[in-house]
């Protein structure tokens, strides 16, 4: 009776490894709804160089999936020809990657992008492409943690003469979150 109870936890350990192991498939249609709105990444509008006329669509008229890992950050525009576009992108100086894409029937086309200070470094940080014809162009973009990153630290620094003059309540979560929080987590203790 042991050999067939050690047997069936053999077999169900490799199964759960099996399983464990093979992998899901992930499906990011949602992900083509999101659009970060966060007017630090992308402020601004659309602008361009050339006779051809332009509209901003909204998001949510741009129902083509978006480009695998990216997230829409601009209104799309539809220009009517060829022409040099650029949209403000200063979320590159904090970690977005981005580019300009072309719809191509139910895709998305990656263009050539640079991203730099147009006129000059006394402009605007842009990320620019030459649009090659008529049709729907867009900014996708994704965030990749910059070398030295730190995630910003809401704690405020609390003076000695303060605790020890017993002046200041230390844990208020107002003024001081990250204190109060420790001190919670002692006192438990």
């Amino acid at each position: 009776m042991k050999s067939w109870s050690r047997i069936g936890f053999i077999f169900t350990l490799v199964l759960t490894m099996v399983i464990a192991a093979v992998p899901v498939k992930v499906s990011a249609g949602q992900i083509s709804k999101l659009r970060i709105t966060n007017p630090d990444i992308a402020p601004g509008s659309w602008t361009w160089t050339s006779e051809a006329s332009g509209s901003e669509v909204q998001p949510d008229k741009l129902t083509t999936q978006a480009p695998t890992w990216r997230l829409l950050i601009t209104d799309g525009i539809v220009l009517s020809g060829p022409a040099y576009l650029c949209h403000e992108f200063t979320g590159n100086q904090i970690g977005w990657m981005g580019d300009i894409y072309m719809l191509n029937g139910d895709s998305w086309t990656k263009l050539v992008t640079t991203v730099d200070w147009v006129p000059t470094i006394e402009g605007h940080l842009m990320a620019c492409a030459q649009a090659p014809a008529a049709g729907t162009y867009a900014l996708f973009a994704y965030w990749e943690k910059p070398e030295g990153w730190q995630p910003p630290n809401i704690c405020k620094p609390i003076s000695s003469a303060l605790i020890e003059k017993n002046d200041f309540n230390i844990c208020n979560f107002e003024l001081n979150p990250c204190f109060c929080q420790i001190n919670i987590i002692i006192a438990i203790n």
